[in-house]
């Protein structure tokens, strides 16, 4: 499971058009973990302001709520 920030993170990093290569080395992920949470924003529908604004304080993200319905386990 990734943390909200890493999440956000790698979100912003592809949007920009930072390759994974970049993205795997910053987050210690790998390409199927950016490409899980790439699909599952899509799928979202959301923008990445929506998200950052549905952010919870660090360390807190449960599973199922806000963010966190992109929460992947690798």
């Amino acid at each position: 499971m990734q943390n909200c920030t890493t999440i956000l993170g790698i979100i912003d990093m592809r949007q920009r058009g930072i390759s994974y290569d970049d993205c795997r080395s910053r987050y210690k992920v790998g390409c199927s973990t950016i490409t899980l949470i790439m699909n599952r924003f899509k799928e979202s529908g959301r923008n990445l302001d929506s998200l950052r604004q549905m952010q919870q304080p660090p360390g807190y993200c449960p599973r199922g709520q806000g963010i966190c319905i992109m929460n992947v386990e690798e």
